[in-house]
């Protein structure tokens, strides 16, 4: 049994997810009935297998229920301090992650590692699956989530990349945390290399390499370098699609990613019914208060401001902000980032005292947050520019065109990509 659930991992069953989740289903009902009651080693261990490929078809809530019930019954036969109990806490908290359970996951990503350490095992818990670091990222900690890819480097110090998943998954992480510090050449330099680290280890047709691709195209964008992006992005979805069911939520990821790039290319007609699928399938897998499904909110937002629906565009922005402020907080960058887009889109309608209230406390809380040179600000200092020069302010227009980023400049908008 556990050997047919192996065999049945979506990167191997091209596409075919009724087959799977029905494979899936059958042998979760089996279990739940009492099969392998008097055997629970390997009642729990077959859980751990079910939870993991239910993970891959973006099926986290029963991923999770598995795998918490397999870790009940592992704590029952080995107690705590054991390993398969402490990869059982691990994978949990992998699962929890894309559930958007970050507390959840930092204390179970916490307690194996302190049960690692205590078993003499490495602490750091870096694997395919999401890490520590990556609770920090999505929970905006940046500087710690920095100092944990740059140990798990130094812990994969002498690791080929075809001989250890880990390292592509470092690289790439690393790469994503620094673009969102405003380091972004070195970030693109860490997505290729966590690109070619994922095809030696996976292949060039596999779905952790297309997530490569994924990460590098949004760092790329972030640079405004379109075509490379429309590239790597387009690179990502052509692997998926073979590979996913049309609702996967990893088809999401890459149609909101490919959707940002064609705003970009101003071709938001292109975008719009893209962002659209994105999002009744976030909404089916994730429910609206999500970081992920949160992002297309606000890059439909976008698309319909560029295409001149400017009403459609506020009532957008409106339902993305609220949704963000009670997914991530209103202090969190996503929220600052639709608030002040929103304001772009109300100089854009002529509501110029209106505009000025949200982009200037906007403004002021970038700094807070980012400090003055960070690009997130200085895009925001461009937006109060381009106000004040529709507002016929030319001498504010001066001094917030000098703090704006002349290499951002034509940008004076920004998007959520999904890393």
């Amino acid at each position: 049994m556990v050997q047919m659930l192996s065999s049945i991992e979506p990167n191997s069953a091209q596409g075919d997810e009724v087959t799977v989740r029905s494979v899936l289903d059958d042998a979760t009902r089996r279990l739940d009935e009492g099969e392998l009651s008097d055997q629970l080693e390997v009642n729990a261990r077959l859980r751990l297998v079910i939870g993991k490929i239910y993970s891959t078809l973006g099926e986290y809530d029963q991923a999770i229920k598995q795998t918490k019930q397999a870790l009940q019954t592992l704590v029952s036969l080995h107690g705590e301090e054991d390993l398969i109990v402490a990869r059982a806490y691990a994978s949990l908290a992998q699962f929890e992650i894309p559930a958007g359970r970050y507390s959840d996951a930092e204390r179970n990503f916490l307690k194996a590692s302190a049960l690692f350490e205590k078993l003499g095992q490495p602490s750091i818990l870096i694997s395919d699956n999401g890490s520590l670091g990556h609770v920090y990222y999505w929970t905006g900690r940046f500087d710690d989530a920095e100092r944990f890819f740059r140990d798990s480097l130094v812990v994969l110090n002498g690791a080929g990349p075809s001989k250890d998943a880990r390292l592509g998954h470092a690289l790439s992480a690393l790469g994503s945390v620094l673009e969102n510090q405003g380091k972004r050449e070195e970030a693109i330099e860490y997505h290729r290399q966590g690109v070619a680290a994922q095809t030696a280890y996976y292949g060039p047709d596999h779905t952790e390499t297309a997530e490569a691709y994924n990460d590098l195209g949004n760092t790329l964008l972030s640079v405004n370098r379109y075509d490379e992006a429309l590239d790597a992005h387009l690179h990502c979805l052509n692997i998926r699609t073979r590979l996913l069911d049309a609702s996967h939520p990893d088809m999401a990821v890459t149609m909101n990613n490919l959707a940002i790039t064609y705003i970009r290319l101003d071709q938001s007609a292109k975008a719009i019914p893209m962002l659209l699928q994105t999002i009744d399938i976030r909404l089916e897998s994730l429910g609206r208060f999500h970081p992920a499904t949160c992002s297309s909110l606000g890059n439909l937002a976008r698309a319909y401001m560029q295409s001149g629906q400017l009403e459609i565009a506020l009532g957008a922005y409106n339902e993305a902000i609220e949704a963000a402020e009670q997914t991530v907080g209103q202090d969190h960058m996503m929220s600052m980032v639709f608030r002040a887009n929103k304001g772009e889109c109300l100089t854009k309608l002529g509501r110029y005292e209106e505009a000025q209230e949200v982009l200037s406390r906007e403004y002021e809380n970038a700094k807070r947050l980012f400090g003055e040179t960070h690009f997130r600000t200085k895009i925001i200092a461009e937006q109060l520019a381009d106000l004040h020069t529709k507002n016929r302010e030319s001498v504010d227009a001066a001094l917030c065109q000098e703090r704006a980023d002349p290499d951002r400049s034509g940008q004076k908008v920004f998007d959520e990509d999904d890393d």
